[in-house]
């Protein structure tokens, strides 16, 4: 009758740990650098219209308004993408990538 081997079991059992903490810390990676370029993106929307919001109230006439230039939002479609990539030493399979484009 086959015994069953606990030391190989528990080896087994910590490689899958490991597996699963480092892909969980590509994800939180991922979400993190994200949530920066959000928070970047949101920023500058606000500094733009406080800047169109002030040019307003300086009472200006309608011709200057209609003449000035406003600030042109960034074109984020061809932002280049965020990528993050991490890989585990204990796993056999290829590095785990994500990859996020703004």
């Amino acid at each position: 009758m086959p015994s069953l081997d606990i030391g190989a079991l528990l080896e087994a059992h910590r490689k899958n740990a490991a597996a699963l903490t480092n892909a969980n810390q590509v994800v939180f990676d991922g979400l993190k650098t994200l949530a920066q370029r959000q928070g970047d993106l949101f920023k500058t929307t606000v500094d733009d219209y406080s800047k169109v919001t002030s040019a307003v109230l300086a009472g200006a006439s309608f011709e200057d308004r209609a003449t000035t230039s406003r600030p042109t939002p960034p074109d984020i479609s061809t932002s280049r993408p965020l990528t993050v990539s991490a890989s585990c030493p204990t796993s056999r399979s290829k590095p785990t990538s994500l990859q996020l484009t703004s």
